[in-house]
């Protein structure tokens, strides 16, 4: 029915009732389209998240970042962002960590990107194809955090060498995403400072190549050997700025065992000067690592040459090499405080550790007139200490008795033992001499001589190699006799 008017009642709005009932349909369906998309996406409601009351907790807070700053062209570890992650209620196990581009800058100015803190370095690399860098890519798959134990991370780069392209944009890097077996408690992304770009900064450069002091060749190193030079490098400092050199890690590419070196060093040679460094052993045990503190300043377009020498203590049969990579020699541009690496590197020559060696000679054989000694014996070893297991000599006379080996202190070596039927005097007693010039002398009951030829058979105390000597045969004749003073 419709009013004076001719429309619909009010309580249609204007509409017939039918298109008023449809409009009032289409909108709370959309209402409620709008709930189950709410609804399927945990906006209003969440299904509670159970945690096992054992599992352990990460927690992951900004660190204290450092001052924004310049950002020049071949900087290298520039700290952007700091991290302090905090394990909490058991060990934690981080199997990834992932740092992104965060910058209105381009990904081109990095060369790498990575982490500093514990672990002590987490090998670097560029940024990959949207701008990330992730750390299961590199070798350290994992890093295994105590229970209650905090570890500061810094976020750095190494800066591309050429910027001339990107002068004025802000750099910023920032942790977006860890992996772990535990729960994070924390907000990501952390993003640290913003630093601008610039080329127009000119640092210090140093190149790594052959030092004058190098070996050279590989060489048989004996043990007992001191202050041997493994391998020497030079390091030249380009025109731009003096360059502080902080620290040098010499990375070991042979066989060796850390026991088998001692009073192992760095030195550098600067100016007819030369300075020697303490090394810790990497936990690989095998790269040794000088910190130069307070750090040698090396000048414009200036050479100073780096040595790593040491004591050879044992490892007969074992190698011995050293590389210097350019990246393993870092320090400060003196002007401007950034650090640096040096390009280029230099590997030394393998070296082998000998076996041991052994000669036997007579001494004076007179020198002691008047006394039962019949004569002296030097021995000479090199290389490593050996274990004499036999020593044979043949009398001059076969009526002597009672003959006996003594030390240079007046210990009884060997013996006393008399001639067998094959008219040789055997001792069977076993001995060590150490590397060096030894002398032994040797005394009967009776005195006499003995000829000035030898069978002895010893073996190497750390590389269990026999060395045998063979010059007792027959006749007796073929041998010297020495004349009576």
């Amino acid at each position: 029915m419709q009013n004076h008017a001719g429309h619909m009642p009010g309580s249609c709005m204007g509409l017939s009732c039918t298109q008023y009932l449809f409009m009032k349909f289409r909108i709370f369906t959309y209402i409620l389209l709008l709930f189950l998309a709410a609804l399927a996406l945990g906006v209003f409601i969440s299904p509670p998240v159970f945690v096992r009351a054992d599992t352990p907790v990460l927690k992951i807070e900004p660190g204290s970042h450092p001052d924004p700053t310049l950002a020049p062209q071949s900087a290298k570890s520039l700290t952007f962002t700091k991290v302090k992650m905090t394990a909490v209620g058991g060990d934690v196990v981080i199997t990834n960590m992932v740092i992104q581009n965060t910058g209105t800058a381009s990904d081109g100015v990095y060369s790498k990107v990575g982490f500093t803190g514990t672990p002590e370095y987490i090998s670097s690399q560029g940024l990959n194809s949207v701008g990330q860098y992730e750390t299961d890519n590199t070798k350290i798959k994992t890093i295994t955090l105590k229970d209650g134990a905090t570890m500061d991370v810094s976020l750095y780069a190494d800066m591309a060498s050429d910027l001339s392209a990107y002068n004025g944009q802000q750099a910023s890097l920032g942790l977006v995403r860890v992996e772990t077996d535990a729960v994070i408690e924390g907000a990501l992304p952390i993003v640290g400072t913003s630093h601008t770009i610039n080329s127009s900064i000119a640092l210090g450069t140093m190149t790594i190549a052959k030092g004058p002091s190098d070996p050279g060749v590989a060489q048989a190193l004996e043990i007992s050997t001191t202050k041997q030079i493994f391998t020497a490098a030079k390091i030249s400092v380009g025109s731009n700025d003096a360059v502080t050199v902080t620290s040098i890690k010499w990375s070991g590419l042979g066989s060796i065992a850390p026991d088998d070196v001692a009073n192992v060093k760095t030195y550098i040679v600067y100016k007819n000067s030369v300075t020697e460094h303490a090394v810790s052993l990497s936990s690989n045990q095998k790269d040794y690592t000088s910190s130069i503190s307070p750090g040698l300043t090396i000048g414009k377009g200036e050479i100073a040459e780096a040595y790593i020498a040491g004591d050879i203590v044992s490892g007969s049969g074992r190698n011995l090499q050293f590389k210097l990579l350019g990246s393993s020699v870092k320090g400060t541009s003196a002007s401007y405080g950034y650090t640096v690496k040096g390009s280029s590197s230099f590997t030394g020559s393998a070296h082998t550790i000998s076996s041991g060696t052994l000669t036997v000679a007579p001494a004076n054989l007179f020198s002691f007139q008047g006394e039962p000694r019949m004569g002296d014996v030097v021995f000479s070893v090199k290389g490593e200490a050996i274990d004499i297991s036999t020593f044979d000599i043949r009398p001059v006379s076969e009526s002597v008795s009672g003959v006996s080996i003594w030390d240079s202190r007046g210990n009884r070596i060997a013996g006393p033992a008399n001639p067998s039927p094959d008219g040789l005097i055997h001792f069977d007693g076993r001995w060590r001499v150490s590397p060096g010039i030894t002398v032994y002398y040797l005394t009967s009951y009776q005195g006499g001589y003995f000829y000035g030829a030898f069978n002895v058979t010893g073996t190497g105390v750390s590389s269990g190699r026999t060395t045998t000597i063979r010059e007792l045969g027959n006749p007796p004749e073929s041998y010297t006799i020495p004349n009576e003073p």
